[in-house]
């Protein structure tokens, strides 16, 4: 039996799916239809969502910059040659 996608207008279209290839559909939408939505999955906009992502930013960096310290003090650099 073979997947049906719907359309963003509701139609439902009868298609084959290859394996390993990406499901795409062919449906198109006016800006009109779209007025008013975000771009993005749902719920990407929300507070919590954006909290979470800034904390995540900052670790990555906090730890990238403790790292490159490191690396820095044991190649007994100065601070002047650790900046450059």
């Amino acid at each position: 039996m073979e997947p049906d996608l719907v359309a963003p207008n509701g139609a439902r279209e009868n298609v084959r799916v290859a394996h390993n290839v990406p499901r795409v559909s062919t449906a198109t939408s006016t800006p009109a239809d779209d007025a008013g939505e975000a771009i993005g999955p749902p719920g990407a906009f929300e507070p919590r969502a954006i909290a979470r992502s800034v904390a995540g930013i900052g670790l990555y960096a906090g730890v990238f910059g403790a790292t490159f310290g490191a690396v820095s003090v044991g190649s007994r650099l100065s601070i002047a040659q650790t900046m450059a």
